[in-house]
């Protein structure tokens, strides 16, 4: 039987003290706070994923409802106390190393394409700073800065004939040194590029080598890729010869 809830004034049906349910126990909350607060705690301990999932759940449900406020809070807070920010940073970063390398390592993973685009951007638009912060970066660090060098050079240098091995078969193929990538003649700035690059253990051998001009040299960085095609199809003479009848005369 429904009856009027003298608390929130609807026909409902009454739980007790003349009241619904749901105001029942909000009267309840209010007049006994410690023993709220000791049934959650003991539901917390009892249920901790259950918690931190639901947590995420509505995190998550309210950052994509609220994105712009939450980044205009977070930055207004860190302006406001940056040096707070700062040591609470440094802090967390001493206490936690792997948990930081794993999740920057999987960031970076997931997003490294991104990551090299803007990289790439940053620095062709502050090559000055960039160039002033690698020499700070070298000066503060010669140990890192030495071991990159010798890891670069951990291959040795090319066998005698190699380079010269590599050069003759580009004109060979091209009739002029020609990057192998952009197909355009490069006799005065071209490159000598490893397919392998040597920081990811690439050797100076021959099969590791290719021609590139400067642009597309630099611009192919740490990434893996032969642009090399085959010597008969790239000799222009041996296509039309191909073709040509044959003297029987001899």
């Amino acid at each position: 039987m429904k009856i009027i809830c003298k608390q929130c004034g609807k026909a409902k049906e009454i739980h007790a003290y003349k009241l619904c349910k749901t105001c029942y126990n909000r009267e309840w909350r209010a007049k006994n706070p410690d023993k709220v607060k000791a049934g959650k705690e003991r539901h917390n301990s009892k249920y901790p994923e259950k918690i931190k999932e639901a947590s995420r759940r509505r995190f998550k449900i309210y950052y994509t409802k609220n994105t712009e406020k939450i980044k205009a809070y977070h930055k207004k807070h860190y302006a406001e106390n940056k040096e707070k920010m700062k040591a609470y940073k440094k802090i967390y970063y001493a206490e936690n190393p792997d948990k930081i390398k794993e999740g920057s390592k999987k960031y970076y993973t997931e997003n490294s394409e991104r990551i090299k685009a803007k990289c790439n951007k940053y620095y062709a638009e502050n090559l000055e700073k960039a160039k002033a912060c690698k020499k700070k970066y070298h000066a503060k660090n010669p140990g890192k800065a030495r071991e990159a060098s010798l890891k670069r050079r951990i291959s040795g240098i090319p066998k005698k004939g190699v380079i010269k091995k590599v050069i003759n078969e580009n004109i060979f193929k091209y009739g002029i040194i020609t990057c192998e990538k952009c197909k355009k003649q490069c006799e005065d700035n071209f490159h000598l590029d490893h397919i392998v690059p040597i920081s990811k253990n690439g050797e100076h051998s021959y099969n590791n080598l290719q021609i590139l001009c400067a642009y597309c040299n630099l611009s192919k960085q740490t990434d893996i890729a032969d642009y090399r095609e085959a010597i008969k199809d790239n000799q222009p003479y041996l296509k039309e010869a191909r073709y040509l009848p044959l003297d029987k005369s001899n």
